[in-house]
């Protein structure tokens, strides 16, 4: 279940919670243009079972931030820096300088905090 909240009349924030990549993200990016993205990044497929998650991939991920129009996106649902985790911040550093929006990826650490806008 994914949710948006918006604590200040100009911020809203996304939480994927443990959706997958689905379409209407470009729908709730369209209708509710969040700012700022809690995008679940694969810890692994459920039990061993390939395509059986409720993580992205770290491909996905990206995608659904650029679907969501984000200008930051903070991966989730990983415990230390990973493969995946890498991968999904090189694919947000490769976005940013496509002619595509700039969508910063943020990596908070346990205990850190993230201010929007980022001053």
């Amino acid at each position: 279940m994914g949710f948006i909240v918006q604590p200040d009349a100009d911020v809203r924030v996304y939480h994927s919670g443990d959706s997958a990549l689905f379409s209407d993200l470009k729908l709730i990016g369209q209708l509710y243009r969040p700012n700022i993205g809690l995008i679940n990044v694969s810890v692994g497929p459920v039990g061993g079972w390939p395509l059986l998650t409720g993580e992205m991939t770290p491909y996905e991920a990206a995608l659904a931030a650029e679907w969501l129009g984000l200008d930051y996106v903070i991966p989730t649902h990983f415990v230390t820096v990973d493969a995946d985790v890498e991968a999904f911040l090189r694919l947000m550093n490769n976005m940013a300088s496509d002619p595509k929006p700039h969508i910063k990826a943020v990596l908070l650490k346990p205990g850190e905090t993230f201010t929007y806008p980022e001053q």
